[in-house]
């Protein structure tokens, strides 16, 4: 459990550092700060989880050989 944790803290990290180089604000209207907000939330969340999950399934199969 506590592995778990610490993978998906550390994906947490990537993944705003990834999705801060992405402009999103060229996607919305003007003036709706609110909603690309929410946006890059929802990126960030579900990009820690696919990649943190990627992660623990990898060494599952590894550590299982």
């Amino acid at each position: 459990m506590n592995v778990k944790i610490l993978v998906y803290g550390i994906m947490l990290l990537v993944s705003v550092f990834a999705v801060s180089g992405i402009n999103i604000n060229g996607i919305f209207k003007t003036n709706h700060i609110w909603e690309a907000r929410v946006f890059t939330a929802l990126i960030i969340l579900g990009l820690t989880y696919l990649s943190g999950s990627l992660i623990m399934e990898l060494v599952n199969v590894f550590t299982n050989i």
